[in-house]
């Protein structure tokens, strides 16, 4: 978390340090985490991105703007295999570790890939307004022991306390 907070700054600028803001880099590293977790492997790296976050780099190693475009592959319009691949590039240079659970809850646990395809088609049932199915997924989810957490970055499933 303190590594994506650094990254927030640009490296020639004073960084206001507050632990409320460290809090708020590991929630942030969580939810992309989660997301990234539910995203299918095997995607083909989105060229146009790729090169933007090169050029952010480039300038004078502008990594808040790198910061931007990686939120901006998560909320864009691009097949989630695709996300995840050209994130986890991303994740090569700011070694965020993005492809783990690291820094997770502590006691969480990997979730069940049927629970992961489960969380995927209440996705796809709520993006169709089909309402009723994706709250019968969410219902389903729910009695096997996970909470479905809804982000402005996607949904993610969380172990139930």
């Amino acid at each position: 978390a303190d590594r994506y907070l650094l990254f927030t700054s640009k490296y020639r600028s004073l960084l206001n340090f507050t632990w409320k803001g460290l809090d708020s880099a590991q929630k942030t590293l969580r939810s992309i985490r989660a997301k990234l977790a539910s995203y299918p492997d095997g995607g083909e790296l989105i060229t146009e991105e790729v090169e933007k976050f090169e050029k952010a780099l480039n300038d004078d190693l502008d990594t808040p703007s790198g910061l931007a475009i990686l939120h901006g592959v998560l909320k864009g319009e691009y097949a989630e295999a695709d996300k995840k691949a050209t994130i986890l590039m991303f994740d090569k240079v700011l070694k965020l570790d993005l492809d783990s659970n690291a820094g997770s809850d502590a006691g969480d646990q990997e979730v069940p890939a049927e629970l992961t395809e489960l969380l995927n088609k209440r996705n796809l049932l709520r993006s169709k307004k089909m309402w009723k199915e994706a709250d019968e997924a969410r219902a389903e989810i729910e009695n096997r022991g996970y909470e479905v957490v809804d982000l402005p970055e996607g949904s993610s499933l969380k172990k139930k306390d």
